[in-house]
């Protein structure tokens, strides 16, 4: 189906399928990087559709000073959930509000709509308020579960009265196409790409010689991947590797071999869910080696499954070591000098993921968290430069996938799995632009 801006199907095409005839090889071989920044670009109300019908509305508004009656007086045929702060931390907070939506969405698909359903997030657009925008994963995802699901996610600014909040769901509703959009200052922003320009050398030299770098990674695939890497750039750099779990004869092997090539390279068994685990594990890296120069969060759990089969407790336990993990390293960090904070996200964060809404959800808590570091950053409450990188599958290392479905990405879309030296080619031009 080919849309147009408003979303209504403008050409359809009935029994059309590709694939690359021949030569496969060589246009494997040809295969690019594409690298995009995020972008908001600013859309006028007078650009808004025509009102659409929808079966269902439900509006669920986090943190926000109002009630819910207020909203529901203003509208019609909307059902409005105020999701209070519970909770003492930001993860706390926001893992609450998570699961309240996930049960939430998971109901509405239990129901088999047979129309079309508006779900809007409300959050707030500044401070640890936009860490919440983490939501607009599990909309997404529930989208590509049942496409009945329309997902919007909406930021606005404090203080905003019943009746602006309702125009803006209002507003928003009329326009589908829209997954993510943020109020500010008279303003209607709306989330999308860009193309990044990027010099195709790297221009960025991210280890220091001598310099010490935890990495966290469970199974430590990526993390001994990452490892090898920083050694051959930095000449005695130190790399601390960390996971839950006790590493298994074959990822043993591998640290054998790289400390017999001369790599410093330790691993040290710690949970990041753990916040006095992680202090502790800081705490001892800085006695040992007297700095910290780097930080690298590249640690995921993936339970696959769709969302109405899914239950509270797979979606809590893949969300934390991603959220509250990350939050353990930064705060654990504060009063450290560090060079660089890195964050390994997913490209499920872009796009959502099918069976994978909760691992979605982290991700783009992830990439909304190192804005806010770098306002911390800024405001000299921290230090590092901080970067999230929505990463497609590597072919090395992380979380793989079987050869058929390997192939059946390269047919469909053009992808492959990404290499280990492509991947860091990236990793260092994407620190090198300053985004």
């Amino acid at each position: 189906d080919i849309c147009d801006e408003q979303g209504n199907v403008r050409i359809r095409l009935k029994g059309f399928s590709s694939r690359v005839a021949d030569k496969e090889a060589e246009l494997l071989e040809q295969t690019g990087t594409l690298m995009l920044e995020p972008v908001r670009r600013e859309q006028d109300v007078v650009e808004m559709a025509a009102e659409h019908d929808y079966a269902e509305h439900l509006a669920m508004l986090c943190e926000q000073e109002v009630s819910r009656e207020s909203i529901e007086s203003c509208l019609d045929k909307v059902r409005c959930l105020v999701l209070p702060s519970i909770g003492n931390s930001v993860t706390e907070r926001f893992q609450h509000c998570a699961l309240r939506a996930f049960e939430e969405i998971r109901k509405v698909l239990d129901n088999k709509p047979n129309g079309k359903v508006l779900i809007q997030i409300v959050i707030l657009s500044h401070g640890e308020g936009q860490l919440f925008a983490g939501l607009s994963g599990l909309l997404k995802s529930a989208r590509l579960e049942n496409p009945n699901l329309i997902g919007q996610l909406i930021e606005v600014e404090a203080g905003e009265s019943p009746e602006a909040i309702s125009k803006k769901l209002q507003e928003c509703g009329h326009r589908p196409i829209d997954d993510r959009i943020c109020y500010k200052e008279g303003k209607r922003l709306v989330a999308g790409w860009s193309e990044m320009q990027v010099a195709p050398q790297e221009t960025v030299l991210a280890w220091k010689t001598g310099g010490v770098y935890l990495v966290t990674s469970d199974t430590g695939g990526l993390g001994l991947i990452l490892a090898r890497e920083i050694a051959r750039k930095a000449e005695n750099a130190v790399i601390v590797l960390t996971g839950r779990s006790p590493l298994g004869k074959d990822r043993q092997e591998m640290l054998k071999e790289l400390k017999a090539s001369g790599i410093r390279i330790i691993y040290k068994q710690a949970d990041v869910t753990d916040r006095k685990a992680v202090a502790v594990l800081i705490q001892s890296i800085l006695e040992q080696y007297g700095n910290l120069n780097g930080v690298i969060h590249s640690v995921g759990v993936i339970r696959d499954n769709l969302i109405i089969k899914k239950n509270r407790d797979e979606f809590f336990k893949v969300m934390v070591p991603k959220v509250t993990g990350l939050v353990n390293l930064d705060e654990a960090t504060r009063e450290v000098p560090l060079d660089l904070f890195v964050m390994f996200s997913s490209t499920a964060a872009v796009f959502g993921n099918p069976v994978q809404a909760d691992y979605a959800t982290a991700n783009v808590f992830i990439d909304a968290y190192a804005k806010y570091r770098n306002d911390l950053v800024e405001a000299n409450r921290c230090y590092g430069r901080t970067i999230s990188i929505n990463w497609p599958l590597w072919q090395e290392g992380g979380i793989r996938v079987d050869p058929e479905t390997e192939k059946m990405m390269w047919q469909n879309m053009g992808m492959i799995p990404m290499r280990a030296k492509t991947g860091f080619r990236a990793l260092y031009q994407g620190l090198a632009a300053g985004k």
